[in-house]
């Protein structure tokens, strides 16, 4: 291998944020000059608004994340989505996909279609168990054990601890000033009980300049006695004594993640809320908007700082839920404004031959025509967005020809510049922090792209196309398209040179062998293992093990024969010997650089390069719905169909949140409005006259 170490990013990398919105990496080596780097990949309005640090927790909290106890520790993590559920105010009503943990992974909390959050009423109805918010009113002196009966998890194997349970319960009692509202509300109820109470929180709390106090609970909560006009309360909540429905809490609410994750902001501290306001600098000051937005606030939140305990992040399985749902947050406020009657009035879309055929049949209101609810291109996983990347990506090959390699960077959990971020908290791991992977794989893949594109690893590089996806448990990976340089074809004998799909001689690259060997051979599968992923129907789906062959060869079809000569060679995995048979194609060079698979193939001739197109830009994973019919009045309600269908894991949640590219395209795309025959699209209002 060209390379005999794996380069890192030097070492002593360590994870920075410069007060505000930067994400990269910073090697700290200042004796070394060849590994000091600078690594701020993205950074983005840097020191515009400070927020508070995070205070570290009371006890029993403390022991716990801190693991004095390691088997009491080790229980609670195990089952702290649980333990959260016994606090929390509010419930979450979404999907939760479970079968995703049935295999001897680390656990990953993922979710299909849409969240939501609701809260009942203050006294449960007659003859009903009281949960959520109404433990902490109704049936105090038996507490402990309603909370320990919830009825969400009566069927699991979960047994709570009863010992965690009511110190859990004596130091929110202590310190959440949103509990000694609700435990207000139990004494006035059981003083007055003829009496009707209200609790109201207030949604937008008065708190501007650069750094906030600690929350007041007057200053956020109030206990109304009567009737309250509910026209006024704006982005506030009320909480009826008695109500038949349930109310949404709506996720600009400041304090919409203390409610739903009491353990993980035990001290009920303020999220988001649409009044923090940036810093007077000269950095703010060249910003038109003024105020913080949503993913500004939870991107500062998920970086970890020295005088920052940061709960929400050391909560593991509790934190990977924590970051699904503020990714979710943030999408759902933005999905708000395309809801909007302004928006969907501005944007009504069809084809003109519609447009014509409505016309000739008499119908001339605009209402009548169009989809009714539209995702624009700009909105990303959206489907005009997914259709215009696939659009670019053939404009590319109209201009440079059938590309020439197909290459996918996974990220590798394990990369030492992970373990040791990683290591700073004891007891994580790279499940825990979406966080880190992510970022670390960010500043991987630019430093990839500079090697492949600025180096010119694989030749004189005309156009790349690149989209981040998510494996089925979450891991970032990249899908690259590229186009070389036409004047220098690939050969078999340049093919050799740039991609092996064989073992090296472990007497000759001993490296090199054990990097092939940890990253790139498939299975085994088949008869040795039929329940591998990749069986379907009782045979391989990537049809390994490949045939023997001692040359590569470029078949008339366009397709790339792989030398794969059979010797002695193997590799153990799982007690079955793997031959050159289960090589999957790669590049040595690159391969030991990064430590990572990294499968490079040629690509085929043969008239594939639409549906290589389609499968880079083919989007999220998508979850399964069913179809109900429709009037054929309703149209299209493309938001509602996106959130039906999306599935989302922690990684793609942080990285979201981080605001790392999804797609990039090199050169830029102007695109023309360019179209069959009446078929352009037409864009008009509902009031319209067609």
């Amino acid at each position: 291998a060209l390379f005999s170490l794996h380069q890192g990013l030097g070492p002593h990398v360590t994870l920075v944020h410069i007060v505000g919105l930067s994400f990269g990496l910073r090697s700290v080596s200042a004796e070394n000059s060849t590994a000091h780097h600078q690594y701020t990949i993205h950074a983005v309005k840097v020191g515009v608004f400070i927020l508070p640090p995070y205070r570290p927790p009371p006890e029993p909290l403390h022991s716990l994340l801190t693991g004095v106890n390691r088997s009491l520790s080790a229980h609670f993590f195990e089952n702290i989505r649980f333990y959260n559920s016994m606090f929390a105010f509010t419930s979450m009503g979404v999907n939760v996909i479970d079968s995703i943990n049935d295999g001897r992974g680390p656990y990953v909390f993922k979710i299909s279609g849409q969240l939501c959050h609701c809260i009942g009423s203050l006294i449960p109805k007659e003859g009903r168990r009281p949960e959520y918010a109404q433990l902490y009113i109704f049936d105090t002196e038996n507490e402990i054990r309603n909370r320990m009966n919830v009825g969400t998890y009566a069927n699991r194997s979960f047994c709570p601890n009863e010992d965690i349970v009511a110190g859990l319960i004596d130091m929110f009692n202590t310190h959440n000033p949103i509990v000694h509202l609700f435990r207000t509300a139990r004494d006035r109820l059981a003083e007055n009980g003829d009496d009707r109470y209200i609790i109201r929180l207030f949604g937008d709390p008065d708190k501007h300049g650069d750094i906030f106090s600690a929350p007041v609970a007057s200053e956020v909560v109030g206990l109304v006695v009567g009737d309250v006009g509910i026209s006024d309360v704006g982005r506030g909540l009320i909480v009826q004594d008695q109500a038949g429905h349930l109310q949404k809490v709506e996720e600009k609410h400041c304090k919409f993640m203390s409610m739903q994750y009491p353990i993980l902001f035990p001290y009920g501290e303020d999220g988001y809320h649409e009044n923090i306001t940036y810093r007077r600098c000269a950095r703010s000051q060249a910003i038109k908007r003024k105020k913080a937005t949503m993913v500004e606030y939870f991107a500062y939140r998920l970086h970890d700082r020295a005088d920052d305990f940061n709960t929400p992040m050391r909560c593991k399985r509790g934190t990977q839920a924590y970051v699904i749902d503020a990714y979710c947050c943030m999408e759902e406020s933005r999905l708000s404004h395309y809801r909007s009657k302004t928006f969907q009035l501005k944007y009504r879309t069809t084809s003109f031959s519609e447009v014509s055929t409505m016309v000739h049949s008499g119908i001339t209101e605009a209402s009548d025509a169009g989809q009714r609810v539209i995702l624009p291109s700009s909105y990303i996983w959206g489907p005009r967005y997914l259709y215009q990347n696939y659009l670019d990506s053939v404009a590319l090959c109209r201009k440079y020809g059938c590309p020439d390699l197909f290459i996918t960077f996974t990220s590798n959990s394990l990369w030492s510049e992970v373990t040791q971020a990683l290591a700073i908290i004891p007891g994580q791991h790279s499940a825990d922090r979406p966080d880190i992977i992510n970022r670390v794989f960010h500043v991987k893949l630019h430093l990839f792209m500079d090697d492949i594109v600025k180096k010119k690893f694989f030749g004189p590089v005309t156009a790349v196309v690149y989209t981040i996806e998510f494996q089925k448990r979450g891991l970032p990976h990249v899908h690259i398209i590229l186009w070389l340089d036409k004047s220098c074809p690939l050969t078999p004998a340049d093919i050799d040179r740039l991609i092996s799909a064989q073992l090296p001689d472990p007497s000759i690259d001993r490296v090199g062998y054990d990097a092939v060997a940890a990253f790139m051979m498939h299975g085994p599968c088949g008869d040795a293992n039929p329940h591998c992923s990749c069986m379907v129907d009782g045979k391989c789906s990537k049809n390994y093990p490949k045939e023997y062959s001692e040359k590569t060869t470029i078949l008339p079809n366009g397709h790339v024969r792989y030398a794969r000569p059979k010797n002695d060679i193997i590799v153990a995995k799982n007690g079955i010997s793997l031959d050159n048979r289960h090589g999957v194609p790669h590049n040595i060079d690159l391969l030991v650089k990064y430590e990572a698979h990294i499968n490079v193939e040629r690509v085929n001739r043969d008239g594939m390069e639409k549906y290589l197109f389609k499968y880079v830009a083919k989007g999220f994973d998508c979850s399964r719905v069913s179809l109900k019919r429709k009037r054929a009045c309703a149209g299209t309600n493309e938001i509602h169909d996106y959130l039906e269908c999306r599935c989302v894991a922690p990684n793609e949640a942080a990285w979201r949140l981080l605001q790392f590219e999804i797609h990039y395209t090199d050169p830029a795309i102007e695109r023309l409005h360019v179209h069959m025959p009446l078929e352009n699209n037409v864009t008009f209002t509902e009031d319209d006259n067609l």
